[in-house]
């Protein structure tokens, strides 16, 4: 790794406000044109030739671009550097991944396997989710690309591009405000639904943060989001029930 690619371009610090506004701005631009972008496809997926998968395709094609011009790659060369240092894609420091350090970062990934499993466990008590008027192609995108959009995107909204710009005032005001403003995105779910799951959200977005900050990477994190995302979805909203997916 190169030292160009381990630090951020000298910039004079900006005030905390103009801060925190540019990481919230640009942060959730990212969360919104991933999101609604595949919110878009899967609607018009469909209702258009529904018994093929086109719209996880051209979304698995749209985040590999999003992806890598995110990482520093494309036009215009002289934000390169930013975009690599922001996302976070994968930036240790040496000795990120060994001793103590590495015990941590095993630890976190420990307890957000728990509070999926937990996750799950409260999903199951509830009625499976009907996807009989879907098609197989749909209950496939479903399952699969919706929370590999969940992943890709969310960690590297928050606990990449908004995280690290936010880190400038403090790595646990970062922390903080990142997990705060995801947690109240999900307020689109209702009330109930924040009440039950709104501390858990938070949690899970300060551990998410606190494993990218540790190990350098939220690669880890977007690993363990896809398959915790579905995890929750196959055991807590279709109840474990494998045959849902292929019943026409």
């Amino acid at each position: 790794m190169t030292d160009a690619a381990a630090t951020p371009p000298a910039t004079a610090v900006p005030s905390v406000g103009k801060t925190v506004f540019i990481a919230l701005l640009i942060g959730l631009s990212i969360q919104f044109i991933g999101t609604l972008s595949w919110v878009a496809l899967i609607r018009l997926n469909a209702r258009e030739h529904p018994e093929w998968p086109w719209a996880a395709a051209v979304m698995g094609c749209f985040l590999l671009v999003m992806m890598t011009w995110l990482s520093g790659r494309g036009w215009p060369r002289r934000s390169s550097q930013w975009r690599q240092f922001h996302l976070r894609l994968w930036r240790p420091q040496p000795g990120a991944w060994a001793g103590e350090n590495r015990a941590t970062i095993l630890g976190l990934i420990a307890a957000m396997t728990g509070l999926y499993v937990l996750y799950a466990l409260m999903g199951a008590s509830r009625p499976p989710v009907d996807v009989s008027p879907y098609s197989l192609a749909l209950r496939w995108s479903f399952l699969l690309m919706g929370p590999t959009v969940a992943g890709v995107v969310e960690e590297a909204a928050f606990r990449g591009y908004m995280q690290s710009h936010l880190e400038r005032i403090g790595p646990t005001f970062a922390i903080m405000v990142s997990s705060a403003v995801f947690t109240l995105l999900h307020f689109s779910q209702g009330l109930t639904y924040m009440l039950m799951f709104g501390p858990g959200i938070f949690l899970a977005s300060a551990i998410y943060g606190h494993l990218a900050q540790r190990s350098g990477s939220i690669l880890p994190g977007i690993v363990l989001h896809i398959v915790g995302d579905v995890g929750y979805a196959f055991f807590g909203l279709l109840g474990g029930d494998a045959s849902v997916l292929f019943e026409r």
